[in-house]
């Protein structure tokens, strides 16, 4: 009889310990960390297939409506290798993001008031680059690692511009002006070379536009240049 209790007993022994090892898996993301690549918290809604929370794409962008672009803030991220750099675009997010900034640049510092619009090589030939504007708002000297951008430019200097894995809007260097067309309607102006559209940003009141400037006036010419500009209304 004592031999038959003790077996019962390390049977369940033997339960508890299993259910407290799959206990055990589940494991929490600390504060502050990132979810792993392609998985999303529990609970969390996301855009099918791309593991994002869901309107925080930065390409996701309406056509336009007569000209005019209407985003929300997330749209006005900057998209740097898969990495979403979100307005006001820091330095340091855009470092993190995997662009080389050189120190003296880091080290720059922007007297109250003052304005500078850094060229970030993304390459190695120092042929293609992002260029955000950044502003000093605040009554003392700031390095411009705290300062922040409410505008951003990508450009380069190629003839014939091919994708380095970076847009804005969804804009990538080599795509056509069918592309970008397709992509966000037609521009409030079109200069040949040059789509202007309008841009209103429902969640941040801010308004500006949008500038493609493309490698030359021809039909089939590509993205050369990308630059988002916004503002709080005037």
């Amino acid at each position: 009889m004592k031999k038959l209790l003790c077996i019962i007993l390390a049977m369940v022994m033997l339960l508890s310990l299993a259910a407290c090892g799959a206990d055990d898996k589940k494991t929490d993301i600390p504060a502050g960390k990132t979810t792993p690549a392609g998985t999303t918290p529990a609970g969390d809604k996301t855009d099918e297939g791309n593991g994002q929370p869901a309107g925080s794409d930065p390409g996701s962008v309406e056509k336009a409506v007569d000209g005019t672009l209407k985003l929300s803030t997330a749209n006005l991220a900057i998209d740097i290798n898969g990495t979403a750099v979100a307005m006001p675009y820091a330095m340091t997010d855009i470092i993190a993001a995997g662009v080389s900034v050189d120190e003296y640049i880091q080290q720059i510092e922007l007297s109250a008031g003052d304005y500078f619009t850094p060229n970030l090589f993304i390459d190695e030939d120092w042929n293609y680059g992002i260029s955000p504007n950044y502003y000093n708002g605040s009554d003392k000297t700031v390095s411009i690692t705290e300062a922040k951008a409410e505008s951003i430019g990508m450009f380069t200097y190629e003839e014939a511009p091919k994708d380095q894995n970076i847009s804005i809007l969804g804009i990538k260097f080599g795509m056509t002006k069918a592309e970008v067309t397709s992509l966000l309607g037609e521009p409030m102006w079109n200069e040949a070379d040059e789509f202007q559209w309008l841009v209103s940003v429902s969640d941040g009141n801010l308004e500006g536009n949008f500038i493609v400037t493309f490698a030359s006036e021809a039909e089939d010419a590509t993205v050369s240049e990308v630059n988002l500009s916004v503002h709080e209304p005037w």
